[in-house]
């Protein structure tokens, strides 16, 4: 049962980071890539979607700056996905 959507920007950054950590920049450069263009995150736009998926306890920081989905995280990406 789907308690609420993603945002597709949320949806995209959660799935960017899935696999491996990654830094911002790199997040970026994988939602540019798996939306085909569609979403280009600016600096801002992805900091502050980065910092609300932090505060929900979804991504984590881990050294260097390297984003990380947790274990909430995942459980709410594939609430989203199913």
């Amino acid at each position: 049962m789907k308690l609420f959507p993603l945002s597709p920007i949320r949806f995209h950054i959660l799935l960017a980071v899935a696999h491996d950590p990654a830094h911002a920049s790199l997040i970026a450069t994988r939602v540019a890539y798996d939306t085909f263009g569609e979403l280009d995150l600016r600096p801002a736009t992805l900091h502050d979607n980065l910092s609300y998926l932090s505060q929900r306890g979804w991504v984590t920081l881990h050294p260097g700056k390297r984003f990380a989905l947790s274990d909430d995280g995942r459980r709410t990406l594939e609430n989203d996905l199913y």
